[in-house]
């Protein structure tokens, strides 16, 4: 019964009860098997995302063979990927009886090609985990660069990626060792403070040049917490931030938005061990960075063992309703470069 999920690209002929039986059993292993062991061996995501990628191209083989054997199209497999109604796909095909045909009623076709190119698409974009996580932003600490809705496309790095300035830096919280998104301003060994809002860098003050105002749309009441505004116009529920280029002594530039003075636009001086770095979020006046120390529970200096990962693009952009039906698409961030 084995030898029939080894033929992943062959939807053509039919497949007895006894391996379609096998075949479920075995996802059905790894569906809750594989997450555990994950854990237990300490492997990464993208292994078990594979395994069970690579065990649904071979299952659903099967599954179309199976439907011809009972004499249906195997286009009734597509239903078979719907949750919950795949449970009752399953039970069909466990009860049907066979029809009395042979293999050559039901011929490899070349529509066939279509739905296995998906499946081995599905195997490939589990493969590329190995080289990719995905993020999501669920605050404005990071506006206007990332926004909450975003979904963020991060490249692994290892201990010997060392980050430039601005670029932005997924790594882990040092004190609940979650994923946390934000720019890297200063790298070891440098002096940086901040004077009345303006970075100082090395002793150099960066220059800054004034853009037009941040403006978003405030959520309705009971749909999320609103953002803090610089100015609100009340009737067309619009937000406002100061916005401003800032532009680093060596030229980097970071467009940063301004609240109100706050208690992070002036600091004492801080130089930055070897092996870590200062990382601030663009909504200066709506983020704890490593302007707090750990101590008074924030970030403080990130160590290179910290990173993760390094935000390439925002893939796709949006907010679910607080009801669930509808989802606000921002097509503008689509594949957003970083």
């Amino acid at each position: 019964m084995f030898r029939h999920l080894f033929k992943p690209f062959n939807w053509g002929g039919t497949a007895p009860r006894a391996a379609f039986m096998v075949a479920i059993l075995l996802l059905a292993m790894a569906a809750y098997g594989l997450p555990p062991a994950q854990e237990a061996l300490g492997l990464p995501v993208w292994v078990g995302v594979t395994s069970f990628a690579v065990l649904n191209l071979l299952v659903i083989s099967v599954v179309v063979r199976r439907f011809h054997d009972i004499g249906r199209s195997g286009a009734w497999a597509v239903f078979g990927m719907i949750p919950l109604l795949n449970i009752a796909v399953a039970l069909w095909l466990a009860l049907a009886r066979s029809k009395a045909q042979t293999a050559q009623d039901w011929p490899q076709r070349r529509r066939h090609r279509i739905g296995q190119a998906l499946l081995c698409l599905l195997v490939l974009l589990g493969l590329s985990r190995a080289f990719w996580t995905p993020y999501t932003i669920p605050s404005g600490s990071m506006k206007p660069a990332l926004i909450p809705g975003d979904f963020v496309i991060a490249t692994h790095v290892s201990d010997s990626d060392q980050p430039a300035r601005g670029d932005v830096e997924v790594f882990r919280h040092p004190r609940n060792q979650l994923p946390y998104v934000t720019r890297v301003i200063g790298l070891p060994g440098e002096e940086i403070r901040m004077v009345d809002g303006q970075l100082v860098l090395n002793g150099q003050a960066a220059s800054y040049t004034e853009l037009p105002a941040f403006t978003e749309v405030m959520p309705a009441p009971g749909s999320g917490r609103p953002p803090r505004c610089k100015t609100l116009e009340a009737a067309a529920a619009l937000c406002h931030k100061d916005q401003q280029l800032e532009i680093l002594p060596d030229g980097t530039a970071v467009a940063v938005l301004d609240i109100m003075p706050a208690s992070g636009d002036n600091t004492p001086a801080y130089r930055i061990p070897d092996g870590h770095y200062f990382v601030l979020g663009d909504n200066r006046d709506n983020v704890i960075d490593s302007r707090v120390p750990q101590s008074a529970g924030g970030i403080g200096f990130v160590g290179q063992h910290q990173l993760i990962g390094h935000a390439r693009w925002v893939l796709f952009s949006g907010q679910i309703a607080a009801d669930f039906t509808t989802f606000d698409w921002r097509w503008d961030r689509v594949l957003l470069g970083l």
